[in-house]
């Protein structure tokens, strides 16, 4: 009987989309929660001929695909300017990774085709691995005060390489903690305010390529948002805000350790809806932004320090 304990997800990015760049436990280990989920679908052609006895025929086989949901819990490398061990997901989700040696790894949005990378992801569970090639992703980054920050990304790929049994690897990870959001985080829409929860949703749309020789999936388009949880305070400058479009610079900082610090920053975020909530006895406000270009690909930006 197979236990949650023997699933292990593997990824690294690939050189050829679409050819498998053969990660390793020891250096493409990425560490998943529970809800971590390889799921395959075969497509069914439904095949109703006209015939003389009711009933259906056999479908016929249709293309082959797979998802992968991969709850993480996100944390730096310990060394500034050394990529996370998420890194090779965030460039899947259409992100640009550049390095600052000893300083920084930073993500940002990119619409160039030659830039928008794919990885292959090793998926193992209940005795049996999954290779999902040029796989694309997405993701909502979740931040909670008091509990660590978790990165949920979903992954789309095309699935031709058939499962094969095998026992889920031990993969090789940093001993780094995950980052917890507290009160001594910052965060800023110009000015410091009080928040319960930020999350960042990157919005991709995944586009299925699917054509003779070829069965892929690509990022098409993105549509980011930022969802605040924020302390309510008697004033109409939230709703005011809202009616006039007013577009805020939104950053956040999270972490005080060095190589284990995560900052989203976001230049030109706009309310779109703002809602009245509680938490604890108090009145909350959750206002959902949307994050334009400034001058491009801009929108947000990811960085670890």
């Amino acid at each position: 009987m197979s236990t949650i304990y023997e699933r292990a997800l593997l990824v690294k990015k690939e050189t050829t989309k679409g050819t498998d760049a053969v990660p390793t436990a020891l250096l493409n280990g990425v560490r998943v929660e529970r809800g971590f989920a390889p799921v395959p679908a075969a497509e069914k052609i439904p095949y109703d001929p006209v015939k003389a006895t009711m009933g259906g025929l056999k479908s016929l086989a249709g293309r082959k695909t797979i998802t992968i949901e991969a709850p993480v819990l996100v944390r730096g490398s310990g060394v500034a300017g050394d990529a996370p061990e998420i890194g090779a997901l965030l460039e899947a989700c259409g992100l640009v990774e550049t390095i600052s040696a000893g300083v920084s790894v930073t993500y940002n949005p990119t619409s160039l085709q030659a830039a928008l990378e794919a990885a292959t992801c090793y998926a193992y569970a209940d005795g049996v691995l999954m290779k999902a090639l040029g796989a694309v992703a997405t993701l909502s980054l979740d931040c909670t005060v008091n509990q660590p920050i978790q990165a949920n990304f979903s992954v789309s790929a095309g699935f031709d390489t058939a499962p094969t049994t095998t026992t889920a690897v031990e993969p090789t990870f940093d001993a780094i903690q995950p980052i917890v959001m507290s009160s001594a985080d910052v965060i800023s829409d110009g000015t410091a305010i009080k928040v319960g929860s930020f999350v960042l949703d990157l919005g991709n749309e995944l586009g299925d390529h699917y054509t003779t020789g070829q069965n892929e999936y690509s990022v098409a388009n993105r549509k980011p948002t930022i969802t605040l949880n924020k302390d309510s305070v008697s004033t109409v400058a939230d709703w005011n805000a809202l009616i006039a479009g007013t577009e805020f610079s939104i950053s956040a900082a999270f972490g005080a350790d060095a190589g284990n610090i995560m900052t989203i920053t976001a230049g030109k975020a706009v309310p779109t809806a703002n809602s009245m909530g509680e938490r604890n006895e108090r009145t909350t406000k959750e206002i959902v932004f949307e994050l334009l270009e400034t001058t491009g690909d801009d929108q947000f930006a990811i960085a670890f320090t």
